[in-house]
């Protein structure tokens, strides 16, 4: 199908008989170990990528992740647009939070005795 609509009308049809919502995560599932995605250096198949499957931008980005896979895992995109608290004006905004937390563990003196 060439027809950009008739793709869209198509995909509609597709989500609805599976019950996908229209803003999405998705990635390929290349049934890959960490450390076999590292060695074929895959892993930027193994981040999810937001998708609006009602944009053409988004189903040219879709068309290109299915090029090189041959499964697909959608995951819905929660927190819908309504609960985002990131705002500017009356706009609502994605946001991502990534917190690293370095913990350091102190044996005592009766572990260090048990280890010796």
């Amino acid at each position: 199908i060439t027809d950009p609509a008739q793709k869209l009308y198509q995909l509609k049809g597709f989500m609805n008989d599976h019950d996908i919502p229209e803003l999405v995560y998705a990635n390929a599932d290349l049934n890959l170990s960490v450390m076999e995605s590292q060695e074929q250096k895959v892993d930027k198949y193994r981040k999810p990528m937001w998708l609006d499957l009602a944009n053409p931008i988004c189903l040219d980005l879709l068309k290109r992740l299915t090029q090189s896979c041959s499964h697909v895992v959608f995951r819905e995109a929660l927190p819908d647009e309504s609960q985002h608290w990131l705002t500017q004006g009356e706009d609502n905004y994605v946001s991502e939070l990534q917190f690293e937390i370095d913990v350091c563990v102190q044996q005592t003196e009766d572990q260090q005795g048990e280890a010796a």
